[in-house]
């Protein structure tokens, strides 16, 4: 049985099969899951049991391996490996990049802190407001407050 490439959506999106990551991939087969990369701009493969080392081996194929800013939380010792974990009733994604130089940390009770340095305040309100009831500011109290004001201003267009 060969690679098989199946389309998820008409714009985003295919799965893989056919393959198995945890082995040496031949240059034929790499150059067609490759394609189906450019083709679709996201590619999904199911049932893989591959280590870190086989994880970080297929990455590197595609080029130097990246170190997020929020990896090595998992696995300190694999900087090159981001976990993202996402269930049923998440609605935001911790790893998402909001900006190059984010910082982040998962506190003890599960909350995400997220620290973004904006130079311009119009951008962090908009990258706020656009995740509407999904984000909440818990500080500072002023940007809190300026975040009520523009959901204000919105709700007494709207409603």
């Amino acid at each position: 049985m060969g690679i098989e490439i199946r389309t998820l959506t008409p714009t985003i999106g295919a799965e893989i099969s056919g393959v198995d990551l945890a082995g040496e991939l031949t240059n034929r087969e790499f150059d067609a899951v490759h394609q189906a990369l450019l083709d679709h701009c996201v590619i999904f493969f199911r049932d893989q049991d591959l280590t870190i080392d086989q994880h970080k081996a297929f990455g590197a194929r595609f080029g130097k391996l990246h170190v997020h800013p929020n990896a090595g939380k998992r696995y300190p010792e694999h900087p090159e490996i981001l976990t993202i974990e996402a269930g049923p009733a998440s609605k935001r994604v911790a790893g998402e990049v909001w900006h190059p130089n984010q910082r982040s940390t998962t506190e003890p009770d599960g909350s995400y802190v997220l620290e973004v340095p904006y130079s311009d305040e119009r951008e962090l309100l908009g990258d706020l407001l656009r995740f509407g009831a999904d984000v909440e500011v818990l500080a500072p109290q002023d940007l809190r407050s300026r975040i009520k004001k523009a959901l204000h201003g919105a709700v007494g267009r709207y409603v």
